[in-house]
């Protein structure tokens, strides 16, 4: 895998600590980023890098970003003093707000180019908040973010309406924007939101994505996957309309978890679903059923070639997710359905598994992706055996990783407290994870409209 450095992109203006930051982000926090995503490569290197060399508030988010992922690492550290950890959050503090600065003259009238950095640094702010737990932060900018992109569509949809009768839309809507970068950026958006949205059990990304992920034909259909890259595009594409599917875009919430239920830790109340969404979802499981055969196929080539660790690792991130899905889709459309033993053991041994493959980083990791906590949280949430409870607890606790929203440490300190009451209190099933979250501000963050920008 190559990565962009400092001296492939050129000289990036500013001082000399704002270069040695920008070369740790380069060096270390994009690599940590792009995680078990090797398509993440492109977007991060190819387009975010060079963009912050051009765009000042691309730049300074960029570095804030970097000043953060120091301080992030140094968390745990007991050879570091207090003083220099302090000094890290500080400048990203800084460069958060010079960020922010350098935006707001342009949000007004923004050109193509100056919405490809508010969106691009919206992305950022939202790694950013999720680094340093400001997590209703962190949802505001995700929301603005995909505002923007709700109304660039609302805009297509009126321009291919055409006529007097077509809805008139505000700026930014009537900016053409690259549309390269802007499917780029759609679909970054779109990844974070639902992870985010699993955490809270609500929707919280409006647009639908601009790309063709998961686009088959139906030559494809019988035929393996020609990458690991490939086979999670198709199977971000599954999820992104299963979510779709469980939280509509009127608002409602579909029936597939009761509100007692949201981690299995109640008594199943009677499915109320309607015909037609039981129907609706039959059509996923075999969405899902295609998709496995291909990734099947897919798995079987590969023990005949040669590929590289990459590959190798996102493949097995994506067996981890298989079972996952599978044992999802057995559940039903309400969720109630009873799940074997033997399904949870499946996904804690493939995390093992996932673990084992990049033991290699000694260091906490801070990835874009949720790619291992969700899964493993998965049976700490659902499984009544004991013995496995404690096994998926005892593995997020060891894994020192936080992948989006997902602390895996927190998430162990939430299951092992729960476990210890011996049943997950009122609040804690009704709201999900949201106890981890300032609760009035998540309320409020999920029910104003969204704000452009937070400063410090």
């Amino acid at each position: 895998m190559n990565f962009l450095y400092p001296s492939n992109l050129g000289a990036m203006p500013g001082s000399r600590r704002e270069n040695s930051i920008f070369f740790h982000l380069t060096s270390c926090t994009v690599k940590d980023l792009i995680g078990y995503s090797p398509s993440l490569t492109h977007f991060w290197c190819d387009y975010v890098l060079p963009f912050g060399l051009m765009a000042s508030p691309v730049r300074h988010a960029l570095i804030s970003l970097g000043a953060s992922h120091r301080s992030f690492l140094l968390k745990d550290s007991s050879d570091i003093s207090l003083s220099e950890k302090q000094s890290y959050d500080r400048i990203a503090v800084q460069q958060y707000n010079k960020a922010i600065s350098d935006l707001t003259p342009i949000m007004t009238d923004p050109s193509s180019l100056d919405l490809q950095a508010i969106l691009t640094c919206c992305l950022i702010f939202v790694c950013i908040d999720n680094l340093n737990t400001r997590y209703t932060s962190a949802v505001r900018h995700l929301r603005a973010g995909s505002d923007i992109l709700y109304s660039l569509q609302d805009s297509e949809a009126a321009s291919a309406a055409g006529g007097a009768g077509s809805v008139q839309v505000k700026k930014p809507t009537n900016i053409r924007c690259d549309k390269n970068a802007l499917c780029s950026l759609s679909d970054m958006f779109a990844r974070l939101g639902l992870d985010a949205s699993l955490f809270v059990d609500s929707r919280l990304v409006r647009h639908r994505s601009f790309s063709t992920y998961g686009l088959v034909t139906d030559d494809d259909i019988h035929e393996p996957f020609q990458s690991a890259s490939v086979a999670r595009g198709e199977l971000l594409k599954f999820d992104l309309d299963l979510q779709h599917f469980w939280y509509p875009a009127d608002g409602s919430h579909c029936s597939m978890w009761p509100q007692d239920e949201v981690f299995g830790l109640e008594e199943a109340a009677s499915c109320p679903m309607p015909e037609e969404q039981r129907h609706e979802f039959q059509n996923f499981c075999g969405r899902f059923d295609r998709w496995t055969s291909r990734f099947n196929l897919y798995l079987e080539n590969t023990n005949h070639t040669s590929v590289s660790d990459a590959e190798f690792n996102e493949a097995m991130v994506l067996s981890l997710h298989q079972r996952v899905f599978s044992a999802i889709m057995k559940q039903g459309p309400c969720g109630d359905g009873p799940l074997d033993r033997q399904e949870f053991e499946g996904i804690l041994n493939q995390a093992e598994l996932v673990i084992l493959a990049d033991n290699s980083k000694a260091h906490p990791i801070f990835s874009f992706d949720a790619d291992t906590i969700p899964p493993v949280s998965f049976v700490a949430a659902f499984c009544d055996d004991f013995d496995l409870k404690m096994r998926a607890i005892a593995m997020l606790r060891s894994i020192n990783r936080s992948e989006g929203v997902w602390d895996s440490k927190r998430m162990a300190d939430m299951y092992e407290a729960a476990l210890i009451d011996g049943e997950y209190n009122e609040k804690t099933a009704s709201d999900g994870c949201a106890d981890f979250w300032d609760t009035t501000e998540l309320e409020q963050a999920l029910s104003v409209p969204a704000t452009p920008f937070c400063t410090f």
